[in-house]
């Protein structure tokens, strides 16, 4: 069953935003289809949420993206 789904705005950067539309588009070129750019973001989302990450203190992007590195998958 499909869950309903609500619009969120989101501010990224021209690199960010280029590498989103790089990914939605390799996946056509390798035999697959276009993945919109909210599918991409969703994966990315569940997948975190398979991840033990600790943001105690965390204060800037950057430490965010290195405990998101640095995290182990849930067991």
């Amino acid at each position: 069953m499909r869950q309903k789904t609500r619009a969120v705005s989101v501010h990224l950067t021209g690199t960010e935003l280029r590498l989103l539309q790089k990914l939605a588009f390799s996946a056509r070129r390798s035999g697959g289809r276009k993945l919109a750019a909210s599918v991409i973001l969703r994966a990315l989302i569940r997948m975190m949420q398979r991840l033990d990450v600790d943001l105690a203190g965390v204060k800037s992007a950057e430490d965010l993206k290195r405990r998101l590195l640095t995290a182990r998958i849930k067991k």
